[in-house]
């Protein structure tokens, strides 16, 4: 892999970048300023995203020249000549010309790499650590953290015991010491490389089809590269063996040689030196083929296939056999095998999401209320978020034995057919409508008017089992039931609870273009406010609220509706609620609509940990989920109205 262009030099050692590394590092830039940073810390801004993203682009970059550099500073201090070091699409690689001298040396350059990283994690995660301790800004803190990851993550992959990784080197050291022979060891390591080369083929393929995403593809790709350069090693080692005690001299191909008709100039070798020590220089020449020469003078041409043809004669006449070597143990290979399926449950995303507690945001400082007056709140409405994250086997495994973790499979949040993409958007619209809709409902509760305008309730998604599964579907949008006109979700909810549980309603929804008869029974649904229900989440295509006042609020880059009683608690305090919070750090979650029924949201135990971690006076919750949200010592109340909420709230004040 050479160098499109030279970046710098260090102690001559030239550092350049092959033409690859420009679109990873762009890639890179775009997934951490779209994805991971807002991910991690949704209080920021986009421009502070592509800061972070930018910084912690270049230094990772940095990180990957520094692992190079301590292979080839250290094979310099081995008497090993370096080409140089290139960045490129699957990160960096420190070119050294030849082979090492001894088992020694290949130890000493192959975990130079891999101690350099482990190095910059250590100092990246200390900075992380003090930039906590010492409250410096989310984005500080956010960019050391995940150069520390990275730098980890850099040290882990390396070390796994493959030719050519690091690790397979370290492994080619230790068994050429054990075997005597560096052939029989390049042979055994370069099989564990191409085992491990599968194992990232397969992993790639299987989170294709389980839905990883790209992330596959590159796996894949990444595997297949390996698997080339495995068997390069393995085949070079053998020609270099086979081609002990020739000379150019006794495979070149004799005569002038033709011009050089590529324009990239010659490659030359002496007709006397080893043809060991010719074979790098044919195999990097252009056209694989070098001029062979005698003082200045001309004589022939040498080409890889001159050097692999005259092996394959003395494999024929029977003059070279591979050198007998010494069984390299059972120990090694079970070492090797344990370290490949770690790798694999670090590098495989199975199908499942882990639920795990987010931070706890103060809303209050999100709402600006103008038309009307407001009264300064005396304390904090806190927010309670989890994160939803689809990590590794490997922390999959950990959050499932986790107490404060829950893994749940990526169905049961992610409906059939819709991108993790789409489905992010989705949930974010509903975080934006919920406010909104808390706002409706806030001032409803403290009796000021507000009207609701919808085209129709279109529905989101269907509970199995419920009586909705099978009649209803996502995406219809129901627009009458028994022939009372259907605007709003409000009048859904009426529509519905109007009827005792067990009655048999109308339902007209527009599907396809089209206006169909749906009949639907009603349920109980004990969880539900009301206690009457289809099984069905819906919201209302078109929403539009008629406030008597004017409300904005912050960008956050959250998402799903359960932020809604949050909102409504913090928006009455403001309009004149009477000091609803009172001093206190109040929390809540829960999904609210309009007349002010509050809906259920799950993962409230991971929410309670949430607030319980930023100082919680009390949490509420829904009525139905109050013992998921039990934790020693933190206050909980079930409400299921938001005039529920606020009346708790009054009287403990």
């Amino acid at each position: 892999m050479e160098s499109s262009f030279t970046l710098f030099r260090v102690r001559g050692i030239a550092i350049g970048a092959h033409w690859t590394w420009l679109l990873v590092f762009a890639m890179v830039v775009w997934s951490l300023a779209t994805a991971l940073f807002p991910a991690r810390y949704p209080d920021l801004d986009g421009s502070t995203y592509v800061v972070m993203a930018l910084v912690a682009a270049v230094v990772l970059f940095g990180s990957v020249v520094l692992h190079e550099l301590g292979h080839a500073l250290r094979a310099l201090e081995e008497g090993m000549p370096i080409k140089g070091i290139t960045l490129w699409l699957f990160g960096g690689v420190a070119q050294l010309a030849g082979s090492p001298p001894s088992a020694g040396a290949e130890f000493r350059v192959a975990a130079c790499g891999p101690v350099v990283s482990a190095v910059l994690a250590v100092v990246f995660g200390a900075a992380a650590g003090l930039a906590g301790w010492a409250g410096w800004p989310a984005a500080v803190q956010g960019t050391l953290e995940y150069l520390g990851w990275l730098n980890l993550a850099l040290l882990g992959f390396n070390v796994v015991p493959a030719l050519p990784l690091d690790g397979g080197r370290v492994l080619r050291a230790w068994l050429w010491q054990r075997q005597r022979s560096f052939t029989a060891a390049t042979r055994s390591a370069a099989r564990a490389g191409q085992a491990f080369a599968f194992v990232l083929i397969a992993v790639g393929l299987a989170g294709l089809f389980t839905g990883s995403g790209p992330g596959g593809i590159w796996s894949a790709f990444l595997g297949w590269f390996l698997l080339q350069a495995a068997q390069g090693e393995a085949a070079q080692a053998t020609i270099r063996e086979a081609l002990g005690g020739l000379r150019v001299r006794d495979v070149m191909a004799p005569g002038a040689p033709a011009p050089d008709r590529g324009g990239a100039g010659e490659r030359v070798v002496q007709a006397e030196q080893p043809a060991v020590d010719a074979l790098p220089v044919v195999g990097e020449a252009p056209g694989g083929r070098a001029v062979v020469v005698e003082g200045d003078r001309p004589v022939g041409t040498l080409r890889v296939a001159d050097l692999v043809e005259a092996v394959e004669e003395r494999q024929r006449q029977g003059r070279w056999r591979e050198p007998p070597a010494r069984p390299a143990g059972a120990l090694v290979w079970v070492v090797v095998g344990f370290s490949m399926l770690i790798a694999a449950a670090a590098l495989y995303h199975p199908p499942y999401v882990v639920i795990s507690p987010g931070g706890a945001l103060d809303v209050a400082d999100d709402i600006r209320i103008t038309g009307v007056p407001v009264e300064n709140v005396s304390g904090r409405y806190l927010l309670a978020t989890v994160q939803v994250t689809r990590p590794s086997a490997l922390r999959t495994l950990w959050s499932a034995l986790r107490a404060d973790r829950e893994v749940l499979p990526a169905s049961a949040l992610l409906p059939p057919g819709v991108s993790e993409q789409e489905y992010g958007r989705a949930q974010r619209a509903m975080f934006q409508e919920s406010r909104e809709i808390a706002a409706a409902a806030a001032a409803r509760a403290i009796g000021l008017p507000v009207s609701v305008t919808g085209t129709g309730v279109r529905i989101v998604d269907v509970v199995d089992g419920s009586p909705a599964d099978g009649a209803l579907r996502r995406e219809d949008v129901v627009v009458r039931i028994d022939g009372r006109n259907i605007a709003t979700t409000d009048d859904l909810i009426e529509a519905i609870r109007s009827r005792p549980a067990g009655s048999r309603l109308n339902v007209v929804v527009e599907r396809d273009g089209r206006r169909i008869d749906v009949p639907v029974e009603t349920r109980s649904f004990p969880a539900l406010a009301g206690g009457v229900g289809i099984g069905v989440r819906v919201e209302t295509r078109g929403f539009g609220v008629d406030l008597p006042f004017d409300v904005a609020f912050e960008e956050r880059d959250i998402g799903g509706p359960s932020a809604g009683l949050a909102y409504a608690l913090a928006i009455a305090d403001l309009l004149g609620g009477g000091d609803v919070a009172g001093g206190r750090t109040i929390a809540a979650t829960g999904t609210i609509d309009v007349s002010g029924d509050v809906g259920p949201v799950g993962g409230v135990e991971q929410k309670a940990i949430a607030v319980d971690r930023a100082g919680a006076d009390v949490f509420l919750v829904p009525a139905g989920e109050v013992e998921d949200a039990d934790r020693e010592g933190l206050m909980v109340r079930g409400v299921d109205t938001i005039s529920d909420a606020l009346a708790s709230l009054r009287q403990a004040a």
